[in-house]
């Protein structure tokens, strides 16, 4: 699950300008979804990023004149991205600067920046930066890595107004190193944050056990899921109270423990006295001089044994509160709140095998389950 796009935008918006606050560019490079896209070199850029993003402001941001530059266009796919990938390649060749294809590289990375730099720095022809391209909406965000991932410059530039220079650079330079460490703090920050989801995700999410079996006949393989509930990815068996204690549903989890132990009660009183059934049918069946209409000790029997046959049908009948069906309805609700990469993608299916004989009314067999 990665950072929303607004907010990282936001976020980045922020946290540079308390260090450049003289320029409206300024420094980011936020992680994000994305796909790199080929930036053909030989396009013209158009008149609107164009004009934006004009070679003064674009040569301030830039090291050394020897250096070679690579641009990716990263994010979803459109003529805009691609607009600007040509405007920034184009600036950089009118600043005398290299600029190295990256055709090769569309599709063979992964979302996030430190995959793209990571491809890059594996490449055949590595280049000394990597300016990576994203558009949040109205912000166009520019970041600038070395080979090893290290931020090295950046700037937002909002649509509709013109990149500046840096702020004290003339004609060369970066933003400032305080800057630069703020753009790292957030990336790593996300990071960080999205792998402390997928802990909790891997840890904590519920889900039920499912079995494979195979029909000896028809050599077909089925899979059910059981009732059984299993918690994280260690698959820990968990009761419904339990789980519904987990789940933040404690109101629920009393009233279920509470009807469990009410209906144990009656089942079991209720089998006891019940037996005050037999016991009367059994006096009135062998004992020849019963006269029914004196109250002898047959009627109390019977008496008791309505009584536990009451209650025992009332304790098999008494529901706890939470059906299977809402069980379901409730883990699934609580997968969803778990904000991890997982969220609203299926799980890997972890395989535990073994056969077992199988015998029935018509035929028997090698029977083949286990958990998934």
């Amino acid at each position: 699950m990665t950072t929303p796009r607004s907010l990282v935008v936001a976020t980045l918006t922020s946290a540079l300008a308390v260090s450049i606050a003289a320029s409206p560019a300024h420094a980011a490079a936020p992680a994000g979804d994305s796909e790199a896209i080929a930036v053909p070199a030989t396009q013209q850029p158009s008149a609107s990023w164009g004009t934006a993003l004009n070679a003064p402001a674009i040569r301030s941001y830039l090291r050394s004149q020897d250096e070679e530059y690579m641009v990716v266009a990263a994010g979803e796919v459109s003529d805009e991205l691609g607009e600007v990938a040509r405007t920034l390649s184009a600036r950089l060749r009118q600043n005398s600067r290299t600029v190295v294809d990256s055709d090769w590289l569309t599709g063979a990375q992964d979302d996030d920046d430190g995959a793209i730099v990571a491809a890059v720095a594996e490449g055949a022809v590595v280049p000394d930066a990597i300016i990576i391209a994203r558009l949040f909406e109205d912000d166009l965000v520019v970041s600038i890595y070395d080979t090893k991932g290290e931020v090295l410059d950046g700037f937002i530039l909002t649509r509709g107004e013109s990149l500046r220079p840096r702020a004290g650079s003339g004609s060369t330079g970066g933003v400032s190193d305080e800057a630069a460490e703020a753009v790292s703090e957030v990336v790593d920050g996300a990071e960080d944050d999205e792998e402390a989801r997928s802990e909790n995700y891997e840890r904590n999410h519920l889900h039920y056990r499912q079995t494979a079996y195979l029909n000896p006949y028809t050599g077909e393989i089925g899979v059910r899921e059981t009732d059984e509930l299993l918690r994280g990815s260690a698959d820990r068996p968990i009761g419904v109270e339990e789980a519904l204690r987990h789940m933040g549903h404690a109101d629920l989890a009393d009233t279920y423990s509470r009807r469990g132990k009410t209906k144990v009660g009656l089942i079991v009183g209720g089998s006891i006295l019940a037996i005050g059934l037999p016991v009367a049918a059994a006096i009135i069946v062998f004992n020849v001089d019963y006269d029914v209409t004196v109250p002898p000790a047959a009627a109390g029997a019977l008496a008791v044994g309505g009584v536990g046959t009451v209650m025992l049908i009332s304790g098999v009948a008494l529901r706890r509160g939470v059906t299977k069906n809402d069980m379901r309805n409730y883990v699934a609700d609580y997968n969803d709140t778990l904000d991890g990469p997982h969220e609203g993608e299926p799980q890997p299916m972890r395989a535990r095998v073994q056969f077992a004989p199988v015998a029935g009314r018509n035929g028997g067999g090698l029977m083949l389950s286990g958990q998934f």
